[in-house]
């Protein structure tokens, strides 16, 4: 089990890490008219899935079975999350990721200057 919350976590942090990356990405390009914004909405959207579902395999688990009522070293959630700071970092990069495919898909769905339908 500790494998499991452990590259689980990892995984989470990597796909939020890239969902922010995305963002600032995103961002940079945001005065421009990009045809890849679909594409990008689409990588963000991936991003706070994955990052997402991740997460709470992760946080699950370890809350379960590493510190359980049964566990050698039993907490509360809240003693949990106090404890284990790096969760609080998993919410906050989905947040990330989810903004840049808010901001992407805007971006996606604006015509270029000068078309006429």
């Amino acid at each position: 089990m500790d494998r499991l919350y452990s590259l689980s976590l990892l995984a989470a942090l990597v796909f939020g890490g890239l969902g922010a990356f995305l963002l600032a990405w995103i961002l940079a390009r945001r005065g421009r008219n990009s045809a890849a914004a679909g594409h990008f909405a689409v990588a963000s959207l991936f991003c706070f899935l994955a990052t997402s579902f991740c997460g709470a395999i992760s946080m699950t688990v370890h809350l379960v079975f590493g510190h359980g009522p049964g566990a050698a070293e039993p907490m509360a959630a809240l003693q949990f999350f106090s404890y284990h700071k790096a969760y609080w970092l998993v919410p906050a990069l989905a947040v990330l990721s989810l903004l840049s495919t808010i901001i992407a898909s805007r971006q996606a769905r604006k015509r270029p200057p000068g078309e006429i339908r």
